[in-house]
C-alpha cells in the first residue's frame, strides 16, 4: 500500500497549514497515513517515535508501493534518522519513495553563492540520491540544485497549494490601492516592513505576527489570524512577496531565498482572489508575468508609480486571471500532478 509519513503539530501561524494541506491531498489519494512523531515530545521521545514508526512503514511496504514524505523535520536529526531508515528499508523491500521540499536549508543560509555554501548545499543534496522523487518548488530551484552535481528526478511544484472552500472579498478598482503583507513581521525576519514608512503615496495593511512598528493613516496593523480565517479579512487590492532587509531589493537570507522559493503566502494571496506584487528577480515573477496576475517590481519605491499608472481595466484583468489559477492552487491539482 502506498504510505504518507507524517508529523503531528500543533503550531497555528506558521507554515503548518501547508505540511496539513499536503496530508489532506495524500490522503485523498488513497495514500495511509503514519505518524511520525509529535513535534512537543522531549528528543529522546521522538526520536524512538521515529524509529519504531519508521519500521511501522517499511513492514507494510510492497515492492512498488510510494512512501512520501515531506522534508525538513526539525529537530535536524529527524531527517538523518528517516533518510537511514528508508533507504536501507527501500533496499529490501523495492518501494519507490518521494519527498516534498518546503526549505533547502543550505539555499536560506546565510552562506549563499558562496564556496562554502556551495559545498553545505552539496553535503545536503547528497543525501537524497537515493529518493526517485524530489518535488521542488521551481525550476530555479531545480536548476540550484542539479548544479552541484546531484540528479534526481525532479518534479516542479511551482506555487504551493492552499486549501480553501469558503468565500472571498470581491476585488474592487481603487485609485489608492491598499498593498497587503501577511506573515512574520519580526525585524529580525522582514526587516525591509520597518521601511515602508519610505515608500509614498502607498497604504499598507499589515497581518502576522511580532509586528514593533509604526502605525499610521499608511502603515495599518489589521492583526494576526490562522491562514484560513485571514483570508476573509485579506479586503486590499494586491498582497505583497518580499523579503529580506531592504525596500529597493531583497537581500540578506531570506530575500536571497525569493531566488528559488515559492513562500506560501503566495499562495494565501491567490487563494483570497488577490492579485499579487513580486520581487522582479524572483523564481515566481515569471509565473506572475506569464499569467498576468500582479505586478513585478525591482524596488517598492517603484510601487507609486506602477499603481498610478494602473488602470482599471488592467487591475479587472489581473483579479479575472487570479481565479483562474486560483482554482488549481486551493484544490491541491499541482500536488497530485508532481506526484503522478
Amino acid at each position: 500500500m502506498n504510505i504518507m509519513l507524517c508529523e503531528s503539530s500543533k503550531h497555528k501561524y506558521n507554515a503548518a497549514k501547508a505540511r496539513k494541506d499536503t496530508r489532506e491531498i495524500i490522503k485523498g489519494m488513497g495514500y495511509n497515513d503514519i505518524v511520525l512523531f509529535y513535534n512537543n515530545h522531549p528528543k529522546p521521545l521522538i526520536a524512538l517515535e521515529i524509529i519504531i514508526n519508521s519500521i511501522k512503514a517499511l513492514m507494510y511496504a510492497k515492492k512498488g508501493d510510494n512512501i512520501f514524505f515531506q522534508y525538513p523535520y526539525y529537530p535536524a536529526f529527524v531527517n538523518r534518522t528517516i533518510f537511514s531508515i528508508l533507504r536501507f528499508g527501500k533496499k529490501l523491500k523495492h518501494y519507490r519513495v518521494t519527498m516534498l521540499i518546503h526549505d533547502v536549508i543550505a539555499l536560506r543560509s546565510r552562506l549563499g553563492d558562496s564556496d562554502e555554501g556551495q559545498k553545505a548545499l552539496h553535503s545536503e543534496v547528497s543525501a537524497w540520491k537515493w529518493i526517485d522523487n524530489v518535488i521542488c518548488h521551481t525550476e530555479n530551484m531545480k536548476a540550484a540544485l542539479e548544479k552541484v552535481g546531484v540528479n534526481v528526478h525532479y518534479s516542479v511544484l511551482g506555487p504551493f497549494y492552499f486549501l480553501y472552500n469558503g468565500e472571498v472579498c470581491k476585488r474592487t478598482y481603487s485609485n489608492f490601492p491598499v498593498v497587503m503583507v501577511a506573515g512574520n513581521l519580526s525585524k529580525e525576519k522582514c526587516k525591509y516592513v520597518y521601511e515602508l514608512s519610505n515608500v509614498k503615496n502607498v497604504r499598507f495593511d499589515l497581518f502576522g505576527t511580532n509586528y514593533t512598528g509604526l502605525k499610521n493613516e499608511h502603515i495599518r496593523y489589521r492583526g494576526k489570524y490562522e491562514p484560513v480565517e485571514l483570508i476573509s479579512h485579506l479586503d486590499g487590492q494586491f498582497g505583497l512577496v518580499w523579503d529580506g532587509d531592504r525596500i529597493d531589493t531583497c537581500s540578506g537570507n531570506y530575500g536571497n531565498y525569493l531566488k528559488y522559493n515559492s513562500p506560501h503566502k503566495f499562495s494565501l494571496y491567490l487563494a483570497a482572489g488577490v492579485p499579487v506584487i513580486v520581487w522582479k528577480e524572483s523564481a515566481l515573477a515569471e509565473y506572475v508575468e506569464k499569467n498576468c496576475i500582479g505586478l513585478t517590481v525591482h524596488n517598492l519605491k517603484e510601487l507609486k508609480k506602477v499603481l498610478n499608472d494602473l488602470h482599471e481595466r488592467e487591475y479587472n484583468e489581473m483579479v479575472e486571471n487570479v481565479f483562474r489559477v486560483r482554482e488549481s492552487i486551493i484544490h491541491g491539482r499541482q500536488l497530485k500532478k508532481a506526484i503522478g
